[in-house]
């Protein structure tokens, strides 16, 4: 098996407002608004993870996890959200995951209580190396990543 590199997805649209989500992201109790208050101290970072290697996941009816050396990648799996000084500021899990023809095993993922003021932050899924991330695009449920 080749290496795994942890990446922005291409070409795959935002978790914003009026972007279609299949039904059962609902059920994972995830919505695809993002409510923001700037007067607010901390704010929940939304986001979207793909599983790209088709031959990493299976679905097993309930959702997909990953295999052959992605079985770390599943509903749970732990993500860890730190500031721009490396200290980690706060901990979410992936959801469900839903296969895609298109991107492979796709999870949502709600890191609830990210303390802001950092501009930047870091967010590594699982201990698949991180992601850099403004704190606007943070706060806009931008975040999107895919490992495979």
């Amino acid at each position: 098996m080749g290496a795994a590199v942890l990446a922005l997805i291409p070409g795959c649209g935002s978790v914003v407002p009026g972007t279609p989500l299949p039904a059962n992201y609902r059920e994972q109790g995830i919505d695809a608004a993002v409510a923001v208050d700037a007067d607010s101290e901390t704010f929940d970072l939304r986001g979207r993870f793909a599983l790209q290697d088709f031959e990493g996941f299976v679905d097993l009816g309930d959702g997909c996890v990953g295999i052959r050396g992605y079985d770390d990648i599943g509903a749970g799996t732990q993500i860890t959200v730190s500031d721009s000084g490396g200290k980690v500021v706060a901990l979410g899990e992936l959801g469900r995951g839903v296969e895609n023809d298109e991107y492979g095993c796709v999870y949502l993922f709600l890191v609830e209580d990210v303390p802001g003021g950092a501009g930047f932050y870091s967010v590594e899924i699982s201990h698949r190396g991180s992601m850099r991330i403004s704190e606007a695009d943070a706060r806009a449920g931008k975040f999107e990543a895919g490992l495979g």
